[in-house]
């Protein structure tokens, strides 16, 4: 995850849509761009379909809903966070945009 600081955009191979269930993070930056500092929320997975249905999800919606998810053993974008009041999953990355 040693790139999260960097400013250059994602290219097609740091995106990927995952072939089972594996340990990932939400991230989120905060601060003002000269100095950000990223925090994660570690996602514990009970359903995978098309997308994966969190098990349990504490955190604020207003700050969580969209945030990247990345994969914990090689740091690519494997999902989007999205935060209902009922429900909280992980949306994959349309298959054109990953590899």
């Amino acid at each position: 995850l040693e790139h999260l600081g960097s400013s250059k955009p994602l290219a097609g191979e740091d995106i990927r849509t995952p072939l089972q269930v594996e340990r990932c993070l939400a991230i989120r930056a905060i601060g003002k761009p000269d100095k950000i500092t990223y925090m994660h929320y570690p996602i514990e997975i009970i359903d995978i379909d098309n997308d994966w249905t969190i098990k349990s999800f504490s955190g604020d919606r207003n700050v969580w809903h969209g945030a990247p998810v990345l994969s914990e053993k090689d740091g690519r974008l494997i999902g989007i966070l999205m935060v209902e009041s009922q429900k909280v999953w992980i949306e994959m990355p349309p298959k054109f945009l990953s590899k």
